[in-house]
């Protein structure tokens, strides 16, 4: 019996368009892709054509550890027939395998254009230090990389490495890798235009030389960051940790950031000198911000050279004007000095729309604190005050 024109014999998964298998295939861990060749004739080996694969702890049974990942992967990787444009491995922080070396080198002959290569920190959290596997300097050849995502691993580049000339992304979070290196990777990739670094190691002075540079997030403890020649920012995103930037963090700015739209900044101590001229000089060469949002610091929080309460009103910024800014997010606020950036940024953004800020949960006076913002002068009359929990 036949219903809605189907014969009793048609296989309507082998029917399926050849891209749609291919996104079907890319939604599942590889072991389910594999698997996926007894569905029928049509689907027999399509998993050896995937663009995109993935090696992480759902690729083996538990017990998780790098030698089942291995032999996991590389027999797919010698069964795999077409070309490999992402791939991501997450690997147990428990020491090198040949296994891995042959992986990327066998990568860095296919033309790869992303790679992201982990310690599987959702699994086993973050290495310490002296439990960070070298990263295998086959990735250096990989010249067509457009994105390189590097985490927890120690990165030394062989002496002849320049850097990639055609890569746009590149995410250092948590590597054990020096200043030299770092700058070189930067400068050695001249179509960079996204920058992240997560580094806890030492206090670096960075200089970032990057002249397509337009996303820029930083965290950890860097004592100077310069930027000599990234004149097309358009977001900025900084966690603070105080304590370790002293020095004059963005303070000797080349140019004026007219591109710049968008500032995040994290763990802002508005109390705290170093600190509070950082975050002056950063958001005063940005004069076509549009959005910026701020965490301060809690209550309690360790201070170190104490900040003029009226940082805010000096002589030099009696004509400045946001004139582009229209949203503006504040969480933490709990103390004076974060209360005096709050007035001096409604009373200079005349065509604000809304400023959205949250109280510190501990903070004494509140209700003093609610008050005082909403008797602000306002440079813009359509502007929403928002208090959120």
């Amino acid at each position: 019996m036949r219903r809605w024109g189907f014969s009793e014999n048609r296989d309507i998964i082998s029917d399926l368009p050849q891209s749609l298998i291919g996104d079907i295939l890319t939604k599942l861990p590889i072991r389910d892709a594999v698997r996926t060749s007894i569905l029928s004739s049509r689907w027999r080996y399509q998993w050896t054509n995937m663009t995109e694969l993935v090696f992480n702890s759902k690729c083996v049974n538990r017990p998780y550890t790098l030698d089942k990942l291995v032999n996991c992967m590389m027999p797919c990787l010698l069964l795999h027939d077409g070309h490999i444009h992402k791939f991501k491995l997450c690997i147990p922080p428990m020491g090198n395998s040949p296994g891995i070396d042959q992986c990327l080198l066998f990568l860095s002959r296919r033309g790869i254009k992303e790679l992201d290569l982990r310690v599987d920190i959702e699994v086993l959290g973050p290495p310490a230090p002296g439990e960070r596997q070298l990263v295998h300097t086959a990735i250096f050849s990989c010249q067509q990389l457009t994105r390189l995502t590097l985490c927890g691993l120690v990165v030394q580049p062989p002496p002849n490495c320049r850097g990639f000339p055609c890569l746009k992304h590149l995410s250092l979070d948590l590597c054990t890798v020096t200043l030299e290196v770092i700058e070189n990777l930067i400068s050695g990739s001249p179509f960079l235009e996204s920058f992240e670094i997560d580094y806890n190691d030492d206090q670096l002075a960075l200089t970032v030389n990057a002249p397509n540079l337009k996303h820029l997030t930083m965290a950890g403890t860097f004592r100077d960051v310069y930027l000599e020649h990234t004149p097309l920012l358009v977001v900025v995103s900084v966690n603070f940790i105080s304590q370790a930037w002293e020095g004059d963090v963005f303070m000797k700015l080349p140019t004026t950031y007219n591109d710049l739209k968008f500032i995040k900044a994290m763990g802002v101590n508005f109390q705290e000198m170093n600190e509070a001229s950082l975050f002056h000089h950063l958001i005063l060469h940005a004069p076509n911000l549009e959005k910026l949002q701020i965490s301060a610091v809690p209550i309690g929080y360790p201070q170190g050279n104490a900040a003029d309460l009226d940082v805010w009103d000096e002589e030099g910024l009696a004509d400045f004007k946001f004139r582009n800014l229209k949203s503006v997010k504040m969480w933490d606020v709990s103390n004076e000095y974060d209360i005096e950036f709050i007035k001096f940024v409604l009373g200079r953004s005349p065509v604000l729309q809304m400023i959205s800020i949250s109280l510190e949960e501990d903070c004494i006076g509140k209700l003093g604190m609610v008050n005082q913002v909403l008797h602000f002068r306002r440079a813009s009359p359509e502007v929403d005050i928002v208090f959120f929990d």
